[in-house]
C-alpha cells in the first residue's frame, strides 16, 4: 500500500489544503482601483470607503463593501473578505485575514451614570492588531478607552468573539466562536479558550492555559494547565441541589 509518512500529519494537510485552495485571496472577482498612492500592488474594490491619511502596504486586498476609517494602517499581504469595518486610528499588521462583517477598533461599553441617564464616555484609544492573525466573521474588537487593546502575532479568532476595550491578548493564542472577554483582561501566549466562554473584566490568564467550552471564568488564573467551569445539564430541582452541594467542597 502506497503511503506518504510526516512528522505531523495535521500540518502536512494544513499546507496540502494551500495547494488545492486555487488561489482564494489572491484577486478580487470583482473591477477594483489599482492605484493606490502609487502602488500597483495594492487592490481595493470600487465600492470600498477608504478614508484620510490611510497607510496600506504591498499586496493588501481590500473586498467590496469594507470600511477603512482616516489614519488606519493596513500591513502587507493582508486579506479583508467584505463589508469589514475598521474604525480610525487602529493598526493592523502584515499577513492578516480578516473576515466578513467584523468591526475593529469599535468603542466599547463605556458609560458613567448621570442620575437617572448615562453620559457616554469617549473612546480616545487604539486598537493593534500584530502579524499573522485571523479574525472570523462577525467579530467585534474594541479600541481602548485610553491605551490599547491589542492582539499579538498569531492569533487565531472563530467567528462572532468579542473582545472588548484595553484587552491584550498574547501570542499564538486561539478563541472559539460566541466567546466574549470584558475589558481590561490579559491573555497569555500560547492559549486555548474554548467556545462560547464569559471571561470577566480585569484579571489575568498566565501562559499556556486551556480553558474549555462554556467555561464562566471570575478570577485570575495563575498556573498554567486546563480549567472548566459551568454546570452538567440537570433537572432544575436536581441542579440546585448539585450546585448547593458544590458551594460547600
Amino acid at each position: 500500500m502506497d503511503c506518504i509518512v510526516v512528522d505531523d500529519p495535521h500540518v502536512a494537510y494544513a499546507r496540502l489544503t494551500k495547494l488545492f485552495s486555487g488561489g482564494i485571496r489572491t484577486k478580487l472577482s470583482e473591477d477594483f482601483s489599482k492605484d493606490f498612492q502609487g502602488s500597483q500592488d495594492i487592490q481595493i474594490a470600487k465600492t470600498a470607503f477608504i478614508g484620510q491619511n490611510v497607510k496600506i502596504g504591498k499586496g493588501v486586498i481590500i473586498s467590496p463593501g469594507c470600511f477603512i476609517g482616516d489614519n488606519v494602517e493596513i500591513g502587507q499581504d493582508t486579506y479583508l473578505y467584505s463589508n469589514v469595518s475598521v474604525y480610525p486610528s487602529t493598526v493592523i499588521g502584515e499577513c492578516n485575514v480578516i473576515h466578513s462583517n467584523s468591526v475593529l477598533g469599535s468603542d466599547g461599553l463605556g458609560f458613567s451614570r448621570n442620575g437617572d441617564t448615562w453620559e457616554k464616555i469617549e473612546h480616545l484609544g487604539s486598537l493593534f492588531i500584530s502579524d499573522n492573525v485571523e479574525i472570523g466573521a462577525a467579530c467585534t474588537i474594541d479600541r481602548g478607552s485610553l491605551g490599547k487593546t491589542v492582539l499579538e502575532t498569531g492569533v487565531k479568532l472563530d467567528n462572532q468573539v468579542h473582545i472588548a476595550h484595553n484587552c491584550y491578548i498574547g501570542k499564538n493564542t486561539m478563541i472559539g466562536a460566541k466567546t466574549a472577554i470584558a475589558g481590561s483582561t490579559i491573555i497569555g501566549d500560547d492559549c486555548l479558550i474554548g467556545g462560547g466562554c464569559g471571561i470577566v473584566d480585569n484579571i489575568k490568564v498566565e501562559n499556556n492555559v486551556r480553558i474549555n467550552p462554556m467555561t464562566y471564568l471570575t478570577k485570575s488564573i495563575k498556573k498554567s494547565g486546563i480549567y472548566s467551569g459551568g454546570s452538567v445539564v440537570l433537572e432544575h430541582a436536581k441542579w440546585l441541589k448539585h450546585i448547593t452541594i458544590q458551594k460547600t467542597v
